[in-house]
């Protein structure tokens, strides 16, 4: 099954996306009334765990808007502290109890935790700073849960551990302001950022060292400049990365 969203507020679900897609369901998950305050939207931002059928929804409203997808019915709703910027991210913690946790990723550079077992009022727990710029991806990867990833539109990059959040563990700048896309591999220690010049940068979780770049394609298009990168996604545990263009190519490469 694949879920898409919209920047109006409508998520729809789709089987069958092989063969003959047919649409499952579609209901709106926030409302487009509100009006933020900010000049820069995000649109809507979700995190859909299909194993136990949660949605956790956000972006331009100060609230996440957690959902039972089976149901299309809302159970919570978290204030976020952020009536003067946006949720960018999205990420609940993997196999934490009822996806408990969750990281939000700011417009204002900051990278918020949240406890959905908390009560309304109190559902930050933590706050993490130091970035700049507008957060592109804030994740925590599968295979290591106490770890929170970052990276900002400045082109820093951040990893933190969860337990000890007064700083980050390791920090970067991999680019001079101008990174557009970051994703992180769940089970190998390595990420990836993209940029606006037309470079994929593949680098190492341990030490930020640069350990492949990516400028041209192969194959039928060989030589030619891939596009501006404006999305990047790892596969769950192979060494294999896709990538989304604003020329409206993706492609895929294998990573290392």
């Amino acid at each position: 099954m694949v879920m898409v969203g919209t920047n109006d507020g409508v998520i729809r679900l789709w089987k069958n996306v092989h063969e003959s897609p047919q649409l499952v369901t579609g209901f709106r998950t926030l409302s487009d009334s509100h009006s933020p305050q900010h000049k820069r939207r995000s649109g809507l931002v979700f995190d859909w765990n299909q194993g136990n059928g949660q949605l956790m929804t956000s972006g331009d409203v100060p609230i996440i808007r957690v959902w039972d997808v089976e149901r299309e019915l809302s159970i919570q709703d978290i204030p976020t502290g952020t009536e003067t910027t946006c949720i960018t991210s999205l990420r609940h913690q993997p196999n934490s109890s009822k996806d408990s946790i969750v990281v939000a990723g700011c417009g204002d550079g900051a990278v918020r935790m949240f406890d959905i077992r908390c009560s309304q009022k109190n559902g930050v727990t933590a706050v993490l700073g130091g970035h700049t710029g507008w957060i592109l991806n804030a994740t925590i990867p599968a295979g290591n849960i106490h770890t929170v990833a970052s990276g900002d539109t400045e082109g820093d990059v951040k990893f933190w551990d969860i337990r000890a959040t007064n700083s980050p563990r390791n920090s970067w700048n991999v680019h001079k302001g101008e990174m557009t896309s970051f994703a992180v591999h769940d089970y190998i220690d390595v990420f990836c950022t993209g940029t606006q010049n037309q470079k994929i940068r593949i680098g190492s979780s341990k030490d930020g060292k640069e350990l492949n770049s990516i400028r041209y394609h192969d194959g039928l298009i060989l030589g030619q400049r891939i596009g501006p990168v404006c999305s990047l996604a790892f596969h769950p545990y192979k060494e294999i990365l896709a990538a989304g263009a604003t020329d409206s190519i993706i492609s895929m490469y294998r990573a290392l």
